[in-house]
């Protein structure tokens, strides 16, 4: 039996450091697809099928001075142009006010369409290949600032896709420590042992490594989403490990423990299996993927983790639990706690203040606002907020709308469709919001140019003179808009939440309605994808959360065969669902694409008490046993689950921060209603269900 124990500890290591060596080069990588769903991503496709999307970066200079000296100004084509040879191999192509409008407006570079160049600021964009990792984003923004010396502001979506990154990166550089460290030293707190902490951590932490592995096998890297799994499985398995820990030192032998623990810790995974696995109903990428990840790496780990107790369940078995001895641990504590247990709410505070939370979570959920504007994700001082308005605002927008137009027969667009447009165009900026502020297409550019070469801001006399100008755009323009099958607009604005962009929509869409039977428009592009497949976001939370609380009830019922229990069920862990609801619209925070997911992860971990104490109570087992093997881990595994929940306060990432502070609190709830509401409703219940069985 030893050899076999010595055995298994050397396959668990050896798991152990492999996983630690695969996973040694896992990166951060957010792309825009991650956000969209599966048919978004297909229109998306189709889109660019239609017209070439360059990826952007903008970078803008800003003058010391009140004003650029001519100076300056020179130094900074130098630089671009320096720039430009450095990373030619790259296939960037930079941009600047004498590259991209030299030969059209001749000696005149000044542009009000896109006014790279102005008194106080000096602009650029770097039109980068749609495949180019973030990695190089970043390294290309830190040689811009080194070669510029001026203030810089960064831009469009590969600087955003490289901000994501950053702050992805930054759980592992910042959160994962803390929760390791946090996490140890509770476990050394609550066992008074440093061999025996060492001995449970050890299976928690390998499934943190395994889940990383896993993510780079099936997935190749990590992103905002992913970076979650691993400390889930962590602090997952760490309460795990409590369960099996309090019983072992209890029962003495793995045997025992396992005959005692096996339906409640079945149950308790299988409900925890079905919160993470019902988020595959969402049609987003990132939460099927997170959805696919913690089904599979929790019925692996809780797997391993079992396994790993029975090997060292001889060892930890000899651990004498004498609550009098713990004099600097928790457990002096058990005295208190094993009182405050005995204590029952009345009747009447449960109705009354499950009523008012009935009625308040009710309100809140139909009441919940969406955050779809990924700047709002970022920290204040980042300055990523103030930056990517002043862009907005002064130099392109942000392009919220992109419209394509065509002939429904197919055929090319002639001179008088061009001349029809440009009415369409005034009409679209007579919307008059903050979210279409500019409108870049053929003809906003061909008037620029007509404009500095005539004097006269409209369109050309003719179809010649319309494609002579065209004839000068700069490729990285003109392919963007490929006439003259298809006429592009893209309307440029302010970043907008979910309510304020849909609000504008249907106004465009009136707009397009009034074209002429022989044209066929259709609103597409990145922006409008996003906002499309992040609308979902209220029917993915219900849809996740109603199909994963049928199949736990289903669960329940087929093991306890009795309605009063699942109404039971229902009541308790709906609850703290509810005031969490409650908490979000109180504390002014939002749905957005991480914190759907924490209904259903919590409906998951919140029932795992409620099967633990109510299949105590049916067994008939003794206060002190259900106190030493099911309370006492209750507490400490909430206590652990909560405080690592809690770490993610740090994380300067809004939608990291908000899932771990909305996740401490239902759970802190949860376990109040299991631990003071329970026992007092199961008093009702436990003489009807004796008579029944």
């Amino acid at each position: 039996m030893t050899k076999i124990r010595y055995l298994s500890i050397a396959a668990f290591t050896i798991t152990f450091l492999l996983s630690l060596y695969y996973i040694r080069d896992l990166k951060q990588l957010n792309a825009e697809s991650l956000f969209l769903d599966h048919t978004q991503i297909k229109t998306y496709q189709k889109f660019l099928k239609s017209v070439h999307e360059a990826k952007i970066l903008i970078v803008k200079a800003r003058a010391i001075n009140k004003e650029l000296s001519e100076a300056e100004i020179h130094h900074l084509d130098n630089t671009v142009a320096t720039l430009q040879e450095e990373f030619a191999l790259d296939d960037f192509q930079f941009l600047n006010h004498k590259v991209l409008y030299g030969t059209l407006l001749k000696d005149q570079l000044k542009s009000p369409l896109l006014p790279l160049l102005q008194k106080e600021s000096y602009a650029f964009l770097v039109s980068l290949p749609s495949d180019t990792p973030s990695t190089k984003v970043a390294n290309l923004t830190s040689k811009i600032s080194k070669a510029i010396k001026l203030p810089l502001i960064f831009g469009g979506l590969p600087y955003t896709n490289q901000l994501l990154d950053f702050y992805s990166e930054s759980i592992k550089t910042t959160v994962f420590p803390l929760l390791f460290s946090i996490s140890f030293l509770l476990l050394l707190y609550f066992t008074a042992s440093l061999r025996t902490t060492l001995l449970l951590f050890f299976a928690p932490l390998s499934s943190f490594f395994i889940s990383l592995a896993l993510i780079k096998l099936l997935y190749s890297s990590l992103n905002m989403i992913t970076s979650i799994v691993p400390l889930l499985m962590m602090v997952l398995n760490l309460s795990l490990v409590l369960h099996l820990y309090y019983s072992l030192v209890i029962y003495k032998d793995a045997r025992t423990t396992i005959k005692r623990k096996t339906v409640p810790l079945f149950l308790m995974i299988s409900t925890t299996v079905v919160g993470f696995g019902s988020l595959y109903t969402s049609s987003i990428v990132a939460i099927k993927q997170f959805a696919l990840l913690t089904t599979l790496l929790l019925l692996l780990s809780s797997l391993l983790t079992i396994l790993w107790m029975h090997t060292i369940a001889p060892t930890i078995a000899k651990d004498p639990l004498d609550f009098k001895k713990y004099r600097f641990c928790f457990h002096r504590h058990h005295h208190f706690f094993y009182q405050l247990f005995l204590k029952k709410i009345s009747s009447k505070t449960i109705l009354l203040s499950s009523l008012l939370i009935l009625a308040l979570g009710s309100y809140s959920f139909f009441n919940l606002s969406i955050l779809t504007d990924v700047a709002e994700y970022f920290p204040k001082d980042s300055l990523f907020q103030e930056h990517l308005k002043e862009l907005n605002r002064t130099l392109i927008g942000n392009p919220n709308f992109e419209i394509t137009i065509k002939r429904q027969d197919s055929s090319d667009l002639s001179y008088n469709d061009f001349k029809f447009f440009s009415k369409l165009e005034f009409d679209l900026l007579s919307i008059n919001s903050t979210g279409i502020k500019k409108i870049i297409s053929p003809n906003a550019i061909i008037k620029e140019g007509n404009a500095l070469y005539t004097g006269n801001n409209d369109l050309p006399a003719d179809r010649f003179a319309y494609f002579a100008l065209w004839s000068k755009v700069h490729p990285a323009l003109a392919d963007s808009y490929p006439l003259p099958k298809v006429y592009r607009l893209t309307l440029t604005g302010e970043t907008l939440n979910h309510d304020q962009y849909w609000d504008i929509y249907d106004k465009i869409k009136t707009k397009l309605q009034q074209l002429d039977t022989a044209y066929q428009s259709s609103v597409d592009g990145l922006q409008f994808n996003l906002m499309l497949s992040q609308s979902s976001l209220i029917s993915t939370l219900s849809l996740s959360f109603f199909s994963s609380l049928l199949i736990i009830c289903l669960l329940c019922y087929f093991y306890f065969r009795n309605f009063k229990i699942l109404s039971l069920f229902l009541f308790i862990n709906i609850m703290p669902i509810l005031c969490g609801v409650i908490f979000i619209k109180c504390g002014g925070a939002s749905l957005n694409i991480a914190t759907v997911m924490t209904f259903s992860i919590s409906l998951g971990m919140v029932v795992d008490s409620t099967i633990h104490i109510t299949h105590d109570k049916l067994t008939g087992i003794a206060y002190e046993e259900h106190f030493q093997t099911t309370l006492l881990p209750i507490i400490t595994g909430t206590l652990l689950l909560v405080i690592a929940f809690a770490t993610f306060a740090i994380e300067a990432f809004l939608p990291i921060r908000q899932v771990g502070i909305m996740l401490a609190f239902i759970l802190t709830v949860g376990a109040f209603y299991d631990l003071f509401v329970l026992p007092k409703i199961l008093l009702y219940t436990t003489s009807s269900l004796s008579t029944e069985n």
